[in-house]
C-alpha cells in the first residue's frame, strides 16, 4: 500500500515538474521539448501531458480533393486524421465519423469558413470537425492566417432531430 502511495506522489511530481518546465521553456519549441521529455519520462508524457499541452496546429492535405486541413486532437484516431474534405481518415483508420446529418452540418461550415478564408486573408486554413455525442453533438472550428490560430472555439450542445 506504502508503495502505492510512493508512485503516485512521484508521478504527481514529476508532472508537476514536467509542466513547469514546459511552461518556462520557448513556445516555438514545445514539440521538441515534448519530444524531449518523452525520451526521459515515456509514461508521463503520454498519459498526461500529450493531453494537456496545446501543440502547433499542422496542415495536411486531402490528396482526393487536393484541399489542406488542420491537424488536432478532435479528428485524429492514433496516427491518422479525419479530413472534413472527403470524411477519411489518413493513413485509413477505423475512426469514429459523424452522423450523416452531423456531417452534412460539417460540411455546410467547411464550404462557409473556406470562404472566410479567401476573403481578406487569401493565406488561411480552416476546418471544422463535429461529432456525435450521446445527447447531442460537439465540434471545433480552427481558423488560421499564415499558419498563426487566430481562432479555435469548441461547441457542445444537446441536439434534438428534427424530421
Amino acid at each position: 500500500m506504502l508503495s502505492n502511495i510512493t508512485t503516485s506522489t512521484s508521478i504527481e511530481s514529476q508532472f508537476d515538474s514536467a509542466l513547469d518546465l514546459i511552461r518556462h521553456l520557448r513556445p516555438q519549441q514545445v514539440e521538441k521539448n515534448l519530444s524531449n521529455i518523452n525520451d526521459l519520462v515515456l509514461d508521463l508524457t503520454e498519459e498526461f501531458l500529450l493531453d494537456i499541452v496545446n501543440q502547433p496546429l499542422k496542415v495536411l492535405r486531402d490528396r482526393i480533393v487536393g484541399k489542406d486541413y488542420l491537424l488536432c486532437d478532435y479528428n485524429r484516431n492514433g496516427d491518422s486524421y479525419r479530413s472534413p474534405w472527403t470524411n477519411t481518415y489518413t493513413p485509413p483508420s477505423n475512426g469514429n465519423l459523424p452522423s450523416d446529418s452531423l456531417r452534412q452540418l460539417e460540411i455546410e461550415a467547411n464550404q462557409m469558413f473556406e470562404q472566410y478564408d479567401k476573403m481578406p486573408f487569401d493565406s488561411g486554413v480552416s476546418s471544422v470537425y463535429f461529432w456525435n455525442l450521446e445527447n447531442g453533438f460537439a465540434g471545433v472550428i480552427l481558423v488560421t492566417i499564415n499558419m498563426r490560430p487566430c481562432l479555435v472555439y469548441i461547441v457542445m450542445t444537446n441536439w434534438i432531430e428534427v424530421e
